[in-house]
């Protein structure tokens, strides 16, 4: 057994290790301020980021999402996750040989032994709203969700606060994989409600943006509310040469109940960052967004590459007289034949094939 020492930023990783049972520890780091904050991770290369990733002293061990709620070492680590900035922790563990854990979801980790013991911590800080919905166990987790998003936490803060048990009446661990994809669905469809009724879009728009190995076209139409996500590897995988259908998920007016389960998080990663655009501007608009994947790609950088793609996509928009100039226009800046998004989309299918092909 060891002891090891050192400053962990407040992110406590939760991996899902098989049916019930997950993973819960810190990651010990010589740059906490940085190993879990996506905003400073746009100015890393993927080589770089993948290094400060897998760089840390992680240490995990096994716990129940509802039994282990109150277990001590828990309890420790969730007032960890719930500071404003990074602490001072001791902790005892069984080194192991290093393994990473490959999550499409949070990134990549390098996890180095089994957590024995939580010994001591310092230098917690809570910010007003984070602890008022902690203290607070009669508000649900979904309104907790909405008031930390409107009192300016981070998107990725409430992830982790949902993630350790820290939101919600009847409280429970969460893997950090589906606390990413629960908050950006509930505070998507929270918008989603306002949204619908806002007047449509004036102009046709085309947002365009290109971050670690995935490229980023999103059309904006002046009709009601739509949805439309569609991923392409076939730059990836050499094939962008042949017209082949893509993964693609969507929804209507209103709204979808089931999971996305072509596209998976990263649909309800780049929704939330279009319904906040939506939102911004006061206007409804049917969106279509495409994605691919090419051979600058690096496995396990984690969903927030499509979010905050997304977002930098809508943050330099052109605008388009008619619905053709706006398609082609984002065609254009994709590696994957137009054809394939065509043949694979909703909501092209709704216009004749040789229209586009003129």
């Amino acid at each position: 057994m060891e002891t090891v020492y050192g400053k962990t930023s407040p992110f406590i990783y939760l991996p899902l290790r098989r049916r019930a049972i997950l993973s819960i520890g810190p990651s010990i780091t010589s740059d906490p301020a940085s190993f879990a904050d996506p905003a400073k991770w746009l100015a890393l290369s993927a080589a770089d980021l993948i290094k400060l990733r897998i760089s840390s002293i992680t240490s995990l061990k096994p716990v129940h999402p509802e039994h282990s709620i109150l277990d001590r070492d828990v309890v420790k680590l969730r007032e960890v996750a719930l500071s404003q900035s990074h602490v001072d922790i001791e902790v005892n563990m069984i080194n192991s040989k290093r393994k990473i854990y490959s999550d499409q979801f949070a990134g990549a980790i390098s996890v180095s032994g089994r957590l024995e013991r939580v010994l001591n911590y310092s230098g917690t800080s809570f910010s007003r709203p984070v602890e008022r919905v902690y203290s607070d166990t009669s508000l649900k987790a979904s309104d907790a969700v909405r008031y930390l998003f409107e009192s300016d936490v981070s998107v990725y803060k409430i992830q982790q606060l949902l993630s350790v048990g820290g939101l919600g009446i009847n409280r429970k661990l969460v893997a950090t994989r589906w606390s990413i994809t629960a908050v950006d669905s509930v505070l998507s469809s929270q918008m989603l409600r306002h949204i619908v009724h806002y007047n449509l879009l004036s102009d046709f728009m085309v947002g365009k943006s290109y971050i670690m190995g995935n490229r980023f076209a999103v059309i904006l139409e002046p009709e009601n509310y739509s949805f439309e996500m569609l991923e392409s590897w076939a730059p990836y995988n050499g094939t962008d040469k042949i017209i082949q259908t893509v993964a693609n998920d969507s929804e209507g007016y209103f709204g979808r109940t089931d999971y996305a389960q072509d596209v998976e998080g990263a649909y309800y990663a780049a929704r939330l960052s279009v319904a906040r655009f939506l939102q911004k501007i006061k206007r409804q608009a049917s969106v279509t967004v495409l994605m691919e994947v090419d051979k600058n790609w690096i496995p396990s950088l984690g969903v927030w590459r499509v979010r905050e793609g997304v977002r930098l996509a809508l943050e330099n928009t052109s605008r388009f007289n008619d619905n053709n100039s706006a398609y082609n226009d984002a065609f254009s800046y994709m590696k994957t034949r137009k054809e394939s998004w065509i043949i694979s989309s909703s909501r092209f299918r709704q216009i004749k094939m040789d229209e586009f092909l003129r």
